[in-house]
Parts: C-alpha cells; sequence; structure tokens
C-alpha cells in the first residue's frame, strides 16, 4: 500500500511526527530536493532526520560540528547543501 504526497502533504504530516527538526522552509526544500531525486521515494521521517540537519547559518554550523571546513563552498564539495530562499539557513546532508 502506498500513499503519494504532495508537497503541503509532505511538510503537514512532518510536522505531526518531528513538529521542531525542521523550519517549514526547509521542509519545503527537502520536498523539492526528493523529488527530484526520486518522486516515488518512501515517506520516512524519522530516516530523514537521521540524514539532514538544517542551519541557521554557517557559523552555526561551524560551531555544532567544529569542522576544518572553511566556507560554504568547501562544504558544499564535501556534502549535499540544500539553501533555502531568502535567508542563510540551509539543510545539509550528513556526513
Amino acid at each position: 500500500m502506498k500513499d503519494t504526497l504532495n508537497e503541503w502533504q509532505f511538510v503537514d504530516q512532518f510536522k505531526k511526527i518531528r513538529p521542531n527538526q525542521f523550519s517549514h522552509e526547509a521542509l519545503f526544500v527537502l520536498f523539492d530536493f526528493f523529488e527530484e531525486i526520486d518522486p516515488d521515494m518512501e515517506f520516512d521521517p524519522i530516516a530523514i532526520c537521521c540524514d539532514f540537519q538544517e542551519f541557521d547559518n554557517f557559523n552555526d554550523f561551524k560551531s555544532d560540528w567544529g569542522s576544518d571546513i572553511e566556507t560554504i563552498e568547501e562544504l558544499q564539495n564535501n556534502t549535499t547543501v540544500l539553501k533555502i530562499p531568502k535567508s542563510d539557513k540551509f539543510v545539509i546532508q550528513q556526513f
């Protein structure tokens, strides 16, 4: 049995299960990303939470991860970075 979720259903279902994991804007960006790579992907919010993390800006990433990575461009060379439009926020695929 399979349900197909549109963008709004994805965000709504995610918020019911993990309300504080990602901002609404990040969930829309994640939905677009998943639709692009596999439109038939199974909805698994726990796996998404394990694989992705949202940051308010690059300094938050640096302080949280304590990484040697010095720029957002360098980060993009190491993992998937999904920028959230009209903000400094972004989501990374954890590596």
